[in-house]
């Protein structure tokens, strides 16, 4: 870290640079410990990481308030705030893809045939059909929720050689009764109602 711009003398300099190393060390430590006990919210692995990240701009501030230096403070101020804002983008992204991931691999496992290369085909159908709102999955296309677009996925002519046939083919398919299987295409308590009365000639 440098801070040189604050006109410090080499002695205070030393001081202060041992005083952030030890923050920054303290961090580390912290970060570590909870990682490895796998005992941490989501929240507070962000805000080990936010309070790292931003370690070098609370020295500045903290030396800027204790010089009375306005503009230095206002300065250290500024760069703090435009770090937190980027660094909470940066966790947003991570979480919007990792939310993706897990509905790309989730639709695939489910109704994909294992062949790789109707995989990789259809992740890119799935991963480009939709979208994550408030942490949650939804469908880029607004007049259909998840459970539609999965339906009109499987049921697409265009993709019916990727698709399991227990589940394209109407025997066993997603929201469907086949056979002896139900498999409704998602979590969804109206659809599984449907298809157990329907099986049980409810």
């Amino acid at each position: 870290m440098v801070f040189d711009e604050l006109g410090l003398d080499d002695e205070m300099l030393a001081k202060v640079q041992a005083a952030h190393d030890s923050d920054i060390k303290g961090l580390k430590a912290k970060n570590s410990d909870l990682i490895e006990r796998n005992t941490m919210t989501k929240a507070e692995l962000e805000k080990v990481q936010l309070d790292f990240a931003t370690a070098d701009q609370d020295a500045k501030i903290a030396l800027a308030e204790s010089s009375n230096n306005v503009e230095a403070y206002k300065a250290a101020l500024a760069e703090k705030d435009a770090l937190i804002e980027s660094t909470k983008l940066e966790f947003a992204e991570k979480d919007k893809a990792r939310v993706t991931d897990m509905a790309v691999n989730e639709f695939v496992s489910s109704h994909v045939s294992t062949d790789p290369a109707a995989r990789k085909y259809m992740e890119s159908v799935y991963r480009d059909s939709i979208d994550v709102v408030d942490g949650k999955i939804a469908s880029k296309d607004v007049t259909k929720d998840i459970a539609g677009l999965n339906d009109s996925i499987i049921k697409n002519e265009a993709f019916k050689n990727y698709i399991k046939a227990d589940v394209g083919s109407g025997t066993g398919s997603a929201g469907s009764v086949g056979n002896d299987q139900v498999r409704p295409i998602a979590n969804d308590k109206q659809q599984r109602v449907a298809a157990i009365n329907q099986k049980f000639g409810v």
